[in-house]
């Protein structure tokens, strides 16, 4: 069902595959997921890498004169079995007390291909201090993650952020309009041969550089100073999607990886990638409550997401930026990015 609506919006060319597990989790989480694997490409149009999600770059059919070992899957997910979920195949109409179980799939589906942040808190404090794109790192091991990161071994090749961070900008409260990558491009004016993220961490702190860091954890909790500028738009009320910056402090996985909740609430069409699910209500209610204007779930200012982060649209192919592979495939320090949808309490 969730493929159906996917498949109804995007025109793919390569198979989705979507590794999901079922079980036991927080009992106000009712699921998360990410892209399985990131793969760094050159963006021609600023001479940027950022990282594209694999089901992305499958769909992207890119010649490169390296070859690439995907991974088995495009999107890893997991979902509540402790919630008590409503089933398209269930008899009768959802529950007040029930969670529609296709809403939250095709949510988070739509977070594996693509509409994630690579911003987020560096340092192991909570709550964050300030937040950075992801580490690039040289490091062989594979299996490091913030818990251990403060004792491994790594070469600091830089912050790198999704193609999802390229069309947001931050518009502050006297209007001034910034692009969130010259934050990223300020960080990576920084350099250091510290071999241990501690030594690094340190001095990153003591740089002009690290007040960049800072400014953009002030934007992120600021409400409403985060917005992603589709591709080719110029209008903010027409064309802007403005993303979750009201939560304070910060909340990894539901901070900017997220439309705000009370602009695009029940009865507009983009509400499906807020950051709380809906109780007793079926997505097939919520569109028809929106105007069921595209025809699915997946509302025009998503599709707009969507395209612009190099999706073909089934009714409007267009042509990604992304024509290179880097030659180099870094390894990432953080922990599974897994973006979660939460209870609405």
């Amino acid at each position: 069902m969730a493929g159906d609506i996917v498949t109804y919006a995007l025109a793919l060319n390569t198979p989705i595959i979507v590794n999901a597990k079922f079980y036991v989790m927080d009992p106000k989480e009712l699921g998360g997921a990410t892209p399985t694997r990131y793969i760094s490409l050159l963006d021609e149009d600023d001479q940027v890498e950022r990282f594209y999600p694999q089901a992305l770059v499958k769909q992207l059919q890119l010649t490169s004169p390296v070859t690439f070992s995907y991974s088995e899957s495009d999107i890893t997910a997991e979902f509540n079995s402790l919630i008590n979920w409503h089933f398209p195949d269930d008899k009768g109409s959802i529950k007040k007390d029930q969670y529609d179980i296709l809403y939250t799939i095709l949510h988070e589906i739509i977070h594996g291909l693509g509409f994630i942040s690579s911003w987020r808190g560096l340092g192991l404090d909570t709550p964050e201090k300030e937040l950075t794109p992801f580490l690039v790192t040289g490091s062989d091991d594979t299996s490091i993650t913030s818990y251990d990161i403060a004792e491994s071994p790594f070469i600091f090749h830089g912050f790198r952020e999704t193609i999802f961070d390229k069309f947001i900008i931050i518009k502050d409260s006297n209007g001034i309009q910034t692009r969130l990558s010259s934050f990223a491009n300020e960080l990576n004016q920084f350099n250091t041969s510290a071999s241990q993220f501690i030594d690094f961490y340190d001095q990153l702190q003591n740089t002009p550089q690290y007040e960049a860091a800072k400014d953009v954890l002030i934007f992120s909790t600021t409400k409403n100073d985060f917005i992603f500028m589709p591709k080719g738009s110029n209008s903010i009320p027409d064309d802007g999607i403005i993303l979750e910056t009201k939560i304070k402090p910060y909340q990894a996985g539901s901070s900017i990886s997220h439309v705000d909740s009370i602009i695009y609430n029940i009865g507009n069409p983009d509400f499906l990638m807020r950051r709380e699910s809906i109780l007793g209500e079926s997505l097939n209610d919520l569109v028809i409550k929106s105007g069921n204007i595209t025809g699915s779930a997946i509302g025009p200012k998503l599709l707009n997401i969507l395209s612009s982060i190099g999706y073909n649209l089934a009714d409007n192919p267009i042509k990604s930026s992304a024509t290179k592979q880097s030659i180099v495939d870094f390894n990432l320090i953080i922990t599974l990015c897994i973006i979660f949808i939460t209870l609405n309490i």
